[in-house]
C-alpha cells in the first residue's frame, strides 16, 4: 500500500508540476496583461500596441489552415535571427535597428495567437508592412505560382467567384477564362484586410520618453468588414 501511495504521488508530481509550470502559472500571468495607455512626445494619449487585427479575416485565416504554414512570432535573438531580416520590420528599404521580438500585449484583442509551428512560407508578423497591394495578396492567393513560380503555396480559388464578363468587366477580376473571370469573394476580401492589418511592429511605450501604464479599458477593437466573413 504504501509503495502505491508513493507511486501515486510521484506521478502527480511528475506530470502535475510541469502542468502547474507551464500552463496554469504563465495562464494566470497573462490574463492580467492589458493594452497599455501613454502619452506621446505632443502629449497626445495612445495605446500600445497600436495595431489591431481584422477579426473576420482572421476566422477565414484559422478556416483555411494558414497557421500550419506561417508563423506570426519574430524570436528573440537568443532563439533565433529574425529580426536582423530586413522586411521583417516597419521599415522595408533599411532598418537602422532591430526588428523587435514579438511580446505577449502583440496579441491582445485576438481571440487566438496565431504564433505557428513552422515556417514553409515565411513570417506574417508585418506582413501588412511588407506587402501594402490589396491587388497583389488576391492574385497571391489565386495562384500563387503564377506570383513566384518556385512557390509550394497551395491555391485558394475556391474564395473567388466566377461570373460571367460584363461590358469591360470587373476591375477586381483576378483572373480571366473565355467569357468568365474571377473575383474576390466576402471571404477572400476578408482575408486579405486581415493580411494588411497584421503590423505588430509599433514600439514600446517604454522604449521613448512616455508615461506608460496599463489602460482601464481595451484600446478600440478592430473594424469589421461590411459584407461580413
Amino acid at each position: 500500500m504504501n509503495s502505491l501511495r508513493r507511486f501515486t504521488l510521484g506521478l502527480a508530481i511528475t506530470f502535475g508540476l510541469p502542468w502547474l509550470v507551464l500552463v496554469v502559472v504563465p495562464t494566470f500571468k497573462h490574463a492580467s496583461i492589458g493594452a497599455m495607455v501613454y502619452e506621446d512626445a505632443d502629449g497626445n494619449q495612445k495605446y500600445f500596441p497600436e495595431s489591431t487585427v481584422f477579426t473576420n479575416g482572421q476566422l477565414v485565416y484559422q478556416a483555411e489552415g494558414c497557421v500550419t504554414c506561417h508563423t506570426q512570432m519574430i524570436r528573440p535573438m537568443y532563439a533565433g535571427f529574425d529580426g536582423q531580416r530586413k522586411g521583417w520590420g516597419k521599415d522595408q528599404e533599411k532598418r537602422p535597428s532591430l526588428t523587435r521580438p514579438s511580446e505577449a500585449r502583440d496579441y491582445l484583442r485576438e481571440s487566438y495567437a496565431y504564433l505557428g509551428v513552422q515556417r514553409n512560407g515565411p513570417d506574417l508578423s508585418n506582413v501588412g508592412y511588407r506587402i501594402a497591394d490589396e491587388k497583389w495578396h488576391h492574385a497571391h492567393l489565386y495562384d500563387p505560382r503564377a506570383v513566384h513560380a518556385w512557390s509550394t503555396m497551395p491555391s485558394f480559388r475556391h474564395l473567388y467567384r466566377k461570373q460571367e464578363i460584363q461590358g469591360a468587366g470587373s476591375e477586381d477580376a483576378v483572373a480571366t477564362k473565355g467569357r468568365y473571370e474571377y473575383v474576390p469573394s466576402p471571404r477572400a476580401r476578408a482575408l486579405v484586410q486581415y493580411l494588411l492589418s497584421l503590423k505588430k511592429d509599433s514600439d514600446v511605450p517604454s522604449s521613448r520618453s512616455t508615461t506608460a501604464g496599463e489602460a482601464s479599458s481595451p484600446a478600440p477593437a478592430a473594424s469589421q468588414p461590411a459584407d461580413g466573413a
